[in-house]
């Protein structure tokens, strides 16, 4: 990562914050809207979780494809398929998916501020057995740092440190 490399010289410190790897072209689904529609649309942006929205825009849940997955095999639903990491719907949602997200999103969402060190986050992620945590700045969405971001960086950040 080019920019993480001048971000890190630029401020003259090899500390790693969770700002210089989270994502930021986040995409958000309402808590009202159905799990189908959240499916398509992970499916669509090859993403897998959605920050969830009230109807007063407060941050509310997450709802992950894992999350989704877990409801149709419980239901012996899964009328879609796992491939290469990303869900493909094979035919019609089954009545599962048509509940809303409100209904099977995580309430409990793991979140650090802006200016934590990649250390707390991957300390937060190993404790709490997580894949993901929201970025937050003054209670605001700014990004996403998922375990993948890290380990893609990790060759950069060791060296770097």
């Amino acid at each position: 990562m080019t920019t993480l490399s001048n971000s890190l010289h630029k401020n003259g410190s090899s500390r790693v914050s969770v700002a210089d790897l989270m994502q930021t072209n986040i995409w958000t689904i309402s808590d009202h809207q159905s799990l189908q529609e959240a499916l398509e649309l992970m499916v669509t942006k090859r993403i897998s979780c959605l920050p969830v929205y009230n109807a007063s825009a407060r941050l509310v849940g997450m709802i992950t494809l894992s999350d989704i997955t877990k409801i149709c095999l419980k239901q012996q639903q899964s009328h879609f398929l796992i491939k290469s990491g990303m869900a493909y719907v094979l035919e019609q949602a089954p009545a599962s998916l048509e509940a809303p997200v409100k209904q099977a999103m995580r309430t409990r969402v793991n979140s650090l501020d802006i200016n934590a060190s990649l250390s707390e986050a991957s300390q937060v992620m190993i404790q709490q057995r997580i894949r993901r945590l929201l970025i937050l700045e003054r209670g605001q969405l700014k990004g996403i740092l998922s375990l993948n971001d890290i380990l893609q960086a990790w060759p950069k950040v060791e060296c770097l440190v």
